[in-house]
C-alpha cells in the first residue's frame, strides 16, 4: 500500500484584479476601473470560443488559473492563443490564482472529473470575490 500525502501552501496576498474590490489590497488592479462586470470563463468556453476571446472589443475577463492549466493540458494551440490574449494589457484580461486562497481552492471529490471540479471552483471564486 502506498500513501500519497499533498501539501498546498495558501497565500493571503493575492488579489481579484478588480479596483473595485474593497477587500483586497491591491496596487495595480489588472481589471479596467468603471466597469462594475467581469467575464469569468471556464475551461469550455476557452477551448470552443477561442475565436470570440480573441476579438479585441471584449474586455474584463477572469480566467483562474485552474482552467489555464486544463485549457494547456488539452491543447497546446488554444493555451498558446489565450495566453497571448492574456498577456495584452490593452485586453484587461487577469488569470486569478484560485487554487493558492484559501478561500477559493477546490479539492477534487472522488470519481469527480478535473472540468467538473473547475466548475465547482469557479463557481466558489465568483461567489466568495464577487457576490459575496
Amino acid at each position: 500500500m502506498q500513501k500519497i500525502v499533498r501539501e498546498q501552501y495558501f497565500r493571503n496576498d493575492l488579489w481579484c484584479g478588480s479596483s473595485l474590490c474593497e477587500k483586497c489590497e491591491q496596487e495595480a488592479p489588472t481589471l479596467a476601473s468603471g466597469v462594475p462586470q467581469y467575464v469569468v470563463l471556464d475551461t469550455n468556453v476557452v477551448l470552443h470560443q477561442i475565436d470570440l476571446l480573441e476579438n479585441p472589443t471584449l474586455k474584463n475577463v477572469i480566467i483562474p488559473k485552474t482552467v489555464m492549466e486544463e485549457v494547456h493540458h488539452q491543447s497546446l494551440q488554444i493555451s498558446d492563443r489565450i495566453k497571448a490574449v492574456v498577456a495584452d494589457p490593452a485586453r484587461h484580461f487577469f488569470v486569478f490564482q484560485n487554487e493558492n486562497k484559501r478561500e477559493t481552492c477546490v479539492e477534487r471529490l472522488p470519481g469527480e472529473s478535473p472540468n467538473d471540479r473547475n466548475d465547482r471552483g469557479n463557481n466558489l471564486l465568483i461567489y466568495r470575490n464577487f457576490l459575496d
